[in-house]
């Protein structure tokens, strides 16, 4: 697996995870071990695909597979902090950090969606 610890869409997955984890831990401790624990696994979750997507696939379709697996799980978490500020169970600096990290995020993936998809374009010529 080539080396994903220097892509900049990695360093934005975990540093969604912390901002996450600094942003939630005064939570009540229900929540933060039911909702906070299940957004932290799809972040990590969220790595480990990127991982896999930057070394493992042989074609750009599998690494777009990958990208949009990513995406899903981005867009489940921002469900998630939504109805957590909604519900005032985070606060607005809280939600507003995390807002930041996911939009970052999405923003590294869209790219890397698009890059592969140029790609695919270009070995279909």
């Amino acid at each position: 697996m080539a080396n994903f610890y220097e892509l900049p869409v990695y360093k934005k997955a975990i540093d969604l995870a912390t901002t996450l984890t600094r942003s939630t831990n005064k939570t009540d401790k229900d929540i933060r071990f039911t909702r906070v624990t299940g957004m932290k696994n799809r972040v990590m979750d969220i790595a480990k695909t990127i991982a896999f997507a930057n070394g493992e696939p042989e074609t750009p379709e599998v690494r777009m597979e990958y990208i949009d697996k990513c995406l899903d799980a981005l867009h489940d978490i921002e469900i998630d902090v939504r109805v957590l500020k909604d519900a005032n169970l985070i606060t607005k600096s809280g939600f507003n950090a995390i807002a930041a990290a996911e939009g970052r995020l999405g923003r590294q993936l869209i790219g890397w969606k698009n890059a592969t998809a140029k790609k695919m374009s270009n070995t279909q010529e």
